[in-house]
């Protein structure tokens, strides 16, 4: 089972360790001991191939949710990787993506995704139909925010220096998104060195 730049894993309802394999294009399935039980994927833009794949949800029913990173998409596969959907294309409009990474799925079955190069997170249903955006702390999403500041010393020189306070507030690289019980979403601004956090109304 070997791996080339692997970036994203997650356990499966049936203990099984999900990971991204991203610069051998492919998902692999192992035991929780380490052991190699499967993998699918392979380069390509066709339904189940992947162009460096990134980040890995799994929902309550066993279902992978795959960012595909240079196809701009999510794809969505039953617990033994049989293709079930896509979503997503290249642009900065709705429901589009530029170089999606981070990943989660909330208890709800909402599908959450770092849409890394366009600054944001789109909040998708399960079937994949955009339903909502964050796009950082000014932005006027409906959902209360708090935040986790990695260092506020730095925080509070770059809010001084900062000529547009409004810009600086919004997400710059959102690299990683997780939801807990009781849907709270967390997003990792990675270029921002913060945590934001969201309350899911």
């Amino acid at each position: 089972a070997e791996l080339d730049r692997p970036s994203g894993l997650e356990f499966g309802p049936n203990s099984n360790l999900y990971v991204v394999d991203t610069l051998n294009h492919r998902v692999q399935v192992l035991t929780p001991e380490g052991e190699y039980i499967s993998q699918w994927g392979s380069l390509g833009v066709g339904e189940g191939q992947f162009s460096m794949p990134w980040g890995i949800a799994i929902d309550a029913a066993g279902d992978v949710y795959i960012t595909d990173w240079r196809n701009d998409r999510v794809q969505k596969f039953d617990a033994d990787g049989k293709f079930l959907m896509s979503f997503g294309s290249s642009g900065d409009g709705e429901g589009q993506f530029n170089r999606p990474n981070g990943i989660a799925v909330d208890l709800d079955g909402d599908i959450y995704v770092c849409d890394w190069m366009n600054d944001r997170v789109q909040v998708f249903d399960q079937a994949g139909s955009y339903k909502d955006v964050l796009v950082g702390h000014s932005g006027m999403s409906k959902w209360g925010r708090t935040f986790l500041n990695a260092n506020p010393e730095i925080e509070r020189k770059l809010e001084l220096a900062s000529q547009n306070i409004e810009l600086k507030q919004r997400f710059y690289r959102p690299v990683s998104v997780h939801v807990d019980e009781d849907g709270k979403v967390y997003v990792a601004d990675c270029y921002r060195h913060r945590v934001q956090i969201y309350q899911k109304l």
